[in-house]
């Protein structure tokens, strides 16, 4: 079974990654009566100081960027799940398809809020009862 981190750090291998999130930029967009007036990248009051204008449209200027980034986070992500899940059927694999499902949906109710790790931990816990409800019915 390997830990989430470890699932993340393969996920990423053979990849060409944007290491971190990029910080949006801005430029303020200042008109007067239907014409472009000129445009500020320090604020929205500086552009309505500088053209003297209170129609200004602030418009994100590397957006493509920063959907890029959550794209590319969010694939990570899934393929590090797959990565995750697949190793934990595997250190369970003795379980039948159904006793995993069970077993690993109970596991998710009492630990995703903690992460993937604790689920794992708690498949311990879980698959031990079910183990002792399956001996029981012989």
């Amino acid at each position: 079974m390997i830990t989430w981190k470890s699932a993340i750090e393969e996920a990423k291998q053979g990849l060409q990654i944007i290491e971190s999130r990029p910080t949006p930029e801005y430029a303020w967009y200042a008109y007067k009566e239907g014409h472009f007036l000129g445009m500020s990248r320090v604020s929205r009051e500086d552009a309505v100081s500088k053209f003297n204008t209170n129609v200004v449209e602030k418009v994100e200027l590397n957006k493509d960027d920063i959907l890029a980034y959550a794209e590319q986070q969010r694939n990570i992500e899934q393929l590090a799940y797959n990565i995750w899940h697949k190793s934990l059927q595997e250190e369970w694999g003795y379980l039948s398809s159904e006793v995993f499902n069970v077993c690993y949906s109970e596991a998710y109710e009492r630990g995703h809020a903690y992460g993937c790790d604790e689920v794992a931990n708690m498949m311990h816990s879980v698959v031990e009862f079910a183990a002792r409800i399956l001996n029981a019915s012989k």
